[in-house]
């Protein structure tokens, strides 16, 4: 979710690494030897300027594609970071393929996966595409 580096002895950074949220615990010892503990919710948002709703999937692009856990996909999960192909496409971890994807909003890669899935497993699970990395070959709809 997010990686951090310590500068100093009073400093760190914290660099998101996918969108989403996780909580950031930091411990402390005071000179007495009492340990206090801090926690922080640490929030990553999409890249500056990247609506979720209007960004259209371009080459390279990374995302996290979430597939709910049931019973259809017990042994052979697919939730997972995946970059778009140069051909456009995504690569399903075996065996469940292909599904071309560049120039779809996010929204429509969700139902394209759920319907490349349902063709396969004869149930559609739910599915949830978040985007972790633009690299600048999307579109973006006019507003």
């Amino acid at each position: 979710m997010a990686a951090y580096n310590l500068v100093t002895p009073a400093e760190m950074t914290v660099v998101g690494r996918v969108t989403g949220s996780t909580v950031l615990n930091l411990w402390f010892t005071d000179e007495g030897g009492q340990q206090s503990v801090l926690s922080y919710l640490v929030r990553v948002f999409p890249p500056p300027g990247v609506s979720q709703s209007s960004y259209r999937v371009g080459l390279l692009d990374e995302m996290l594609i979430e597939v709910a856990d049931s019973d259809l996909l017990p042994k052979q999960p697919l939730t997972s970071k995946y970059t778009v192909t140069l051909d456009g496409e995504v690569k399903l971890r075996s065996p469940y393929g292909k599904v071309k994807v560049a120039g779809m909003t996010l929204e429509q890669l969700e139902r394209a996966i759920g319907r490349h899935l349902a063709d396969m497993l004869k149930s559609k699970p739910p599915v949830n595409v978040t985007l972790i990395k633009a690299h600048g070959s999307g579109m973006r709809d006019a507003a």
